[in-house]
């Protein structure tokens, strides 16, 4: 039993020691047996814990030999440790560093609840087609099919799914203000343009969605500056927010009666026509060539 409860324990220090790796320079040589029965001695570019007689620059945890201990310095976090004990100066040190991978991760996972969240709300306060799609998901799914073509791929590709559903997020707050405020009624039938401005501040108030606002503000502007809500012009606007534009375009022409466009919904080839017409004008040219070549490529459209 004894000799199984030894073979674990080596085992749990083997493992540790194989992920654990620690610079000690020369002038601490005296540190090297006792660190390296719990860490991998290794070359300062490749540890995970650098020790050292003195403060360093570094990003990574940093082991500074004081007369009393150890001072353990990590990003902005200080910590002095009364003690000579350098395993418990590193394990300080492996510790502040695991707690600030996890808020990243933790980060990461809150942007992923509060997002699907939004989706849910945005999917059902928009219409669905006689496919069960809402206008965002449409939109989503001309923007996975074209941003491929533009080289954007893996991780990108996922980024811009999100900010393509999250585009119109503004128009949650506003459809339930139309319903109970005619003079709100009158002012949004006049002036489409408040969502973008509050889906723009309901994202960067959220903080950990914030990089998706811009999109939520600008996929309404036009290269030629004449759009809303801040006339930005040519390369001004956002790429992402070119890209998402013109697929949302062409869903509210395909999709709805609007007056911004013709005041009918549009045929795919008028559509493709239109967007044809105004690359360089509403459009960013480059990206509704293509666009519009992909389309006719797809629905095959002369």
């Amino acid at each position: 039993m004894d000799d199984e409860r030894n073979g674990a324990t080596l085992c749990e220090v083997s493992d540790l020691k194989n992920d654990i790796k620690v610079y000690v320079p020369d002038e601490l040589e005296n540190l090297k047996d006792e660190l390296n029965l719990m860490a991998n001695l290794s070359d300062e570019k490749d540890a995970d814990v650098i020790f050292s007689d003195f403060p360093i620059k570094s990003d990574k945890p940093l082991c500074v030999k004081t007369k009393e201990g150890f001072e353990v310095l990590f990003n902005d976090m200080r910590i002095n440790i009364p003690n000579a004990d350098p395993l418990l100066a590193m394990g300080m040190a492996v510790s502040l560093q695991m707690g600030f991978k996890n808020m990243f991760v933790y980060k990461g996972r809150m942007r992923s609840l509060i997002s699907r969240i939004l989706q849910s709300f945005i999917i059902n306060s928009e219409v669905e087609d006689k496919n069960g799609l809402s206008h965002s998901e449409r939109v989503t799914r001309l923007v996975e099919k074209f941003a491929p073509t533009l080289g954007i791929v893996g991780d990108e590709l996922d980024l811009l799914r999100e900010y393509s559903m999250l585009h119109d997020v503004g128009k949650i707050g506003l459809e339930q203000l139309m319903l109970y405020t005619p003079t709100r009624i009158r002012m949004w039938l006049h002036d489409g343009t408040d969502h973008t401005v509050v889906g723009s501040i309901f994202l960067a108030t959220t903080i950990v969605l914030e990089d998706a606002a811009p999109i939520a503000r600008s996929h309404h502007e036009k290269w030629n500056g004449k759009g809303y809500p801040d006339g930005l012009k040519g390369e001004e606007i956002p790429y992402y927010a070119r890209l998402i534009g013109i697929c949302d375009f062409y869903d509210e022409a395909l999709n709805t009666v609007s007056s911004e466009i013709l005041g009918r919904p549009l045929k795919e080839k008028e559509v493709l026509e239109l967007i044809d017409k105004e690359a360089g004008e509403s459009f960013d040219p480059v990206l509704a060539k293509k666009f519009v070549e992909l389309m006719r490529k797809e629905h095959e459209i002369q």
